[in-house]
């Protein structure tokens, strides 16, 4: 399992509001700006997938 690095970006001054922003499901602008920020390599898109294909299996269960 992949470690959140969102302690470190608080740490390091990323304010609480643009990660907030940036994980946003419900804002249409989301999914566009991570695809620039993080590679489709980055293992936490991995993580990211995962969490939502198996909340999708729970609410169909």
């Amino acid at each position: 399992m992949t470690t959140s690095p969102v302690m470190s970006w608080l740490r390091d001054g990323v304010p609480i509001t643009l990660i907030c922003d940036l994980v946003s499901l419900s804002d249409p602008a989301s999914v566009a700006i991570n695809s620039v920020e993080r590679p489709a390599s980055d293992p936490i898109w991995l993580e990211a997938a995962i969490t939502l294909i198996s909340r999708d299996v729970a609410a169909t269960a």
